[in-house]
């Protein structure tokens, strides 16, 4: 959250409550939200630093960060998916949290319902894109949070 105080930074994607910028002290992580979708790799790299791995499989390139990676088209650059594997916070929610809970911060989903694993998902539509998340069974803890653009 930026302190009223501190001047607020020119980052271009910093348009709301759910925003990712640098306007942090560099001992601390930037936000992570949705607004993530809307950066170019060089936006990327600059509020996130560089990425632990860079992948290239094909036309993907992974980048891959501490709890999350970021996968582009590498032909137009443009963001795919992030793939949230163990980041501890994003929008309010939490890995740990049931849907139960993280309904009562995000509303009510866009579809709810059994997936072709078994398993059970829950799609939040968000000003940037889509959040996907994923339980072992109905109303369970999360298991896999995955951002896709519009």
């Amino acid at each position: 959250m930026i302190d009223e105080e501190q001047p607020k930074p020119s980052n271009p994607v910093q348009s709301s409550n759910m925003v990712a910028h640098n306007s942090q002290p560099v001992s601390q992580k930037p936000v992570m939200s949705d607004s993530i979708l809307n950066l170019t790799e060089k936006q990327l790299v600059e509020i996130w630093g560089q990425p632990l791995t860079k992948t290239l499989d094909d036309d993907l390139l992974k980048y891959q960060y501490e709890g999350f990676s970021v996968n582009f088209d590498n032909n137009t650059k443009e963001i795919l998916s992030v793939v949230m594997e163990g980041i501890s916070e994003y929008c309010g929610i939490h890995k740990s949290m049931t849907p139960t809970e993280i309904k009562e911060i995000l509303g009510q989903p866009n579809f709810e319902g059994m997936n072709e694993a078994g398993g059970w998902s829950y799609n939040f539509y968000l000003p940037n894109g889509e959040l996907w998340l994923e339980t072992d069974r109905e109303n369970r803890v999360v298991t896999g949070a995955y951002l896709y653009p519009k």
